[in-house]
């Protein structure tokens, strides 16, 4: 309630009543989700990797499966994950909401990544805290949000199920995205997003993580 009052008085949230009320039920979008309402989303993924110095580019399916939640006045929780059985990725974070206007709103995000690989013959994982920020043009039914984390890994990094390209150390990379949604009012929406995390290694050539997933939430 304090972060609410707050940022109503620097006049960078509208009312929370009115946004309650205009709702539009997206799950990606920078001015977040109104306070109480959770929404679910289940898609398919394609995992392409590339750089690295790999000559080619190859791809994996995965099952995209994500939540979201508003918490309290601006904030709320976001939990993903991409998984292929032996390879997955997750976010895990919140998310405060700093401008919300009818056909706009940013906010910023925090959280933790990770990448967990599980094979035969063992497995790793690599893990990063995240900020990032979200913004986001919209009418009634449709939402286009731009967006940009930059996880800073602990203890480097896994872009191949395999593992025969990893990294080991502090790891800085950059992911932009792009998601738009379209739907009814106030029942199932259609996603389809598009995110590459790219890879800051001293004496490698840029690592790249890109996913392309599509799905609906509700």
């Amino acid at each position: 309630m304090r972060a609410t009052l707050l940022l109503s008085l620097i006049g960078l949230t509208t009312p929370l009543a009115a946004f309650a009320e205009d709702n539009r039920h997206f799950l990606f979008t920078g001015d977040g989700i109104a306070e109480g309402e959770g929404r679910v989303a289940l898609g398919l993924n394609a995992l392409m990797i590339g750089g690295g110095g790999l000559d080619t580019w190859g791809g994996l399916p995965s099952i995209d499966i994500r939540y979201g939640r508003g918490i309290s006045g601006p904030i709320d929780l976001r939990l993903s994950l991409d998984s292929l059985g032996v390879y997955n990725a997750f976010d895990a974070g919140a998310g405060i909401a700093l401008i919300r206007a009818p056909n706009f709103g940013f906010g910023l995000r925090a959280g933790i990544t990770g990448i967990i690989v599980a094979t035969g013959d063992g497995g790793g994982g690599v893990f990063a805290a995240t900020p990032g920020a979200v913004a986001t043009l919209r009418g009634d039914n449709v939402a286009l949000s731009f967006g940009a984390d930059v996880p800073m890994f602990f203890n480097g990094f896994i872009v191949s199920p395999s593992q025969s390209n990893t990294g080991a150390g502090f790891v800085p990379s950059v992911r932009p995205n792009i998601t738009l949604e379209a739907g009814s009012a106030a029942g199932a929406k259609f996603y389809l997003r598009g995110e590459a995390t790219m890879f800051f290694v001293e004496g490698i050539d840029m690592p790249i993580l890109a996913n392309i997933a599509a799905g609906v939430h509700f």
